[in-house]
């Protein structure tokens, strides 16, 4: 695991709970993206909290897509948490990214 960034997930029912605490940059994206993938491998449904993230970069954000690409493609749904005061938020919001729903 990288010192730099933290990943929890859990599932309830069919549903994946992550949350993801740190920088989520070119240096962590992969181990972000492999633990993302491996969460929501077996779910109808995700929700990842972003609450915690104090960096996010445009590498961070592909992966985001990827995933939520991947959960629809199968008939999913994955939600980021990532409220607008937050680093992630702010970040989300000024890149009007429309692949990903936000709560």
């Amino acid at each position: 695991m990288n010192d730099v960034v933290s990943i929890r997930a859990s599932l309830a029912g069919d549903e994946a709970h992550i949350v993801i605490s740190g920088e989520v940059d070119l240096s962590t994206a992969d181990t972000v993206l492999r633990q993302l993938e491996q969460a929501v491998a077996e779910c109808g449904s995700a929700v990842c909290d972003l609450s915690k993230v104090t960096y996010i970069d445009s590498r961070g954000i592909r992966l985001l897509v990827h995933v939520a690409r991947g959960m629809r493609e199968r008939g999913g749904r994955f939600t980021v948490v990532a409220p607008k005061e937050t680093v992630a938020g702010g970040v989300l919001r000024l890149t009007h990214v429309a692949e990903l729903e936000l709560a």
